[in-house]
């Protein structure tokens, strides 16, 4: 069974904040979910600077290192909620009979 130390629950957390944040802002602004950098490779910048952000302590030995799994978790899982977001905010807006 795997454990969710202190840094497993920070860089959940933050993930799936990246990924509401990420659908949201697809759904505002077309231009960062069909632009230079596709929707889906958000949530993995976002990984990488929360990865850069906890290293000094991880390395420190503050808090113990994160596991792979959990990074891969974290990144398909907040790509997965930001294109559920995204689509919900669009039915959203089809029902929304204001928007016609």
């Amino acid at each position: 069974m795997m454990k969710f130390t202190i840094t497993t629950r920070v860089f959940l957390a933050v993930m799936v904040l990246s990924g509401v944040a990420t659908g949201v802002l697809a759904m505002l602004f077309p231009d960062i979910a069909h632009g230079r950098f596709p929707s889906y490779s958000w949530p993995l910048i976002g990984a990488f600077l929360c990865e850069l952000l906890l290293r000094p302590r991880i390395e420190a030995g503050q808090i113990p290192p994160l596991a792979m799994e959990m990074r891969f978790f974290g990144v398909i899982g907040a790509t997965l909620i930001a294109y559920g977001v995204e689509y919900w905010l669009l039915g959203m807006q089809a029902v929304d009979p204001a928007v016609q």
